[in-house]
Parts: structure tokens; C-alpha cells; sequence
């Protein structure tokens, strides 16, 4: 019988693979701006848009969704936590894949990218597949393998676009569903499921039925949830939420829909 998520045999990092992955990310994000910084300061003689991109949201976003999902998925389905050597290679392949991109060795970019994914999408159905409602994932979650898909796809035709002789259209199609579907579907899919969250865990409704009061403390909180209790607000706590309310509320129609 696996152990659960809890258990004292899982050492820190693989029961909480964010304390790899998000610090990678934050990491690999410095060196996909860096490429512009160098440019600029004339350090180098050229860019690449695509490699920018690419590190941006193969790097820098695939890092972070793998910090969260990795550690969110068994905390979930209380099933055992992500293997030491899974975490060390998924790791090691964003890297791959990061100085891949900047080399220009597209195949070899996207096939360590086109790893990581089949890896996570291994990881997430082996602990799904069992029945029980402690195993099934949030409703949230709908867009995550839909942005898995985008990622893998445009990978796909990024690495066939950029080969001697290939169609430009597949790299143009690859590119944006790349940097465009993945972003959107990870985003948004983790984005739905931690408000949802949040807004049960601090005053207990689902997040459809928060006031707008309740929705800017949360706001307010995102930048430091450990010190900042949106259930439990202090006076400057109060003071950021009502700013950012009478911000939105002076925004215009096409934020209406916060405080309606």
C-alpha cells in the first residue's frame, strides 16, 4: 500500500516539489529577460523572438505549474508524492530545454519540453485513475490538460516548423499555441481552482458569491498570504482592500462585472 502525501518517509522537497521548481522559475524567467538586457546593452548582436518566448512559457510558466501541481495533485488524492528522480529530471529538463532554445536546437528544446509534459501527464493520471471523491480532480482543473495539450501540440509543430524545409506555418501556429494557449489554460485553469479555494478556505462561499469587500481583500492578500489574512484583516489589511475596491469601482464598464 502507498504511503500518503504525509508521510515522514517523503523528505521536504518531494512532498512539496515548489520549493524546487518555483525558485527554478522565478530563475529561468531572469534569463529569458536577460536575453533583452543583453541585446540592449549591446553585449550581444542579436535575438530571438522565439527562443524568448519559448523560455518565458516552457521555462519560466512550466516551472511554475509543475511546483504547483506536483505538490497539489497528491495532497489531493493522498497518494504518494512525486519520485526524487522525477523531480531531479523534470528539473534538469527545463534547463535542457531553456539553453536548447537559446543554442536554437529546436528539437532538442521541445523534445526535453515534450518529456516534461508526458511526464506530468503520466504522474496526474496514475493518481486520478482510482475511484473515490478524494481522487477526482476540482472542476477548475478543466483547462489544465487543455493547456497541457496546447503546450505539447505547439511544441510539436515549433520543432517541425524550425527543421531545414519545414512549413512556416507550423512554427507561426506552434509559437502561438505555445505562448498563447498554454498561458491562458494554466493560468487561468490554477488561477479558477486557488480563488475557489481562497474564497472557501477564508469565508467560506464559493468564490461566484463574494462581495466585492471580500474579493479585494483577497487581492490585497496574493502578495504575501502568509502574513496577510484576508478571513482575519487588519486595519492596513482594510485600508489596501478598500483602495483597490474604489479602483475598480471608478475603472469603467469593463471591470462592472467585479462589483455588479
Amino acid at each position: 500500500m502507498a504511503r500518503s502525501l504525509q508521510s515522514e518517509g517523503a523528505v521536504v522537497w518531494r512532498r512539496e516539489p515548489f520549493r524546487i521548481f518555483f525558485p527554478l522559475g522565478i530563475a529561468l524567467a531572469w534569463i529569458g529577460i536577460g536575453h533583452w538586457v543583453a541585446y540592449a546593452a549591446g553585449w550581444i548582436g542579436t535575438y530571438s523572438c522565439t527562443a524568448h518566448g519559448l523560455v518565458q512559457i516552457q521555462g519560466f510558466l512550466l516551472a511554475f505549474a509543475l511546483g504547483f501541481l506536483l505538490t497539489a495533485i497528491p495532497r489531493r488524492t493522498a497518494s504518494e508524492p512525486a519520485s526524487a528522480i522525477g523531480i531531479v529530471a523534470s528539473a534538469l529538463a527545463l534547463v535542457v530545454a531553456t539553453a536548447a532554445a537559446f543554442l536554437e536546437r529546436w528539437w532538442l528544446a521541445e523534445g526535453a519540453t515534450l518529456a516534461v509534459l508526458a511526464g506530468l501527464v503520466g504522474f496526474a493520471r496514475t493518481r486520478f485513475v482510482a475511484g473515490g471523491g478524494g481522487r477526482r480532480p476540482p472542476a477548475a482543473f478543466v483547462l489544465l490538460p487543455l493547456g497541457l495539450a496546447c503546450a505539447m501540440g505547439g511544441g510539436a509543430l515549433v520543432a517541425w516548423g524550425s527543421a531545414p524545409g519545414g512549413p512556416i506555418g507550423a512554427l507561426v501556429l506552434g509559437r502561438l499555441l505555445v505562448t498563447q494557449g498554454t498561458f491562458f489554460c494554466l493560468v487561468m485553469g490554477a488561477g479558477v481552482y486557488g480563488a475557489e479555494a481562497a474564497a472557501r478556505h477564508h469565508f467560506k462561499v464559493p468564490a461566484s458569491k463574494l462581495t466585492s469587500r471580500q474579493a479585494a481583500l483577497l487581492a490585497v492578500s496574493l502578495p504575501n498570504p502568509f502574513d496577510r489574512n484576508a478571513g482575519k484583516p487588519g486595519r492596513g489589511l482594510r485600508r489596501l482592500a478598500g483602495l483597490i475596491e474604489r479602483r475598480a469601482r471608478g475603472s469603467g464598464d469593463y471591470i462592472r462585472c467585479i462589483y455588479d
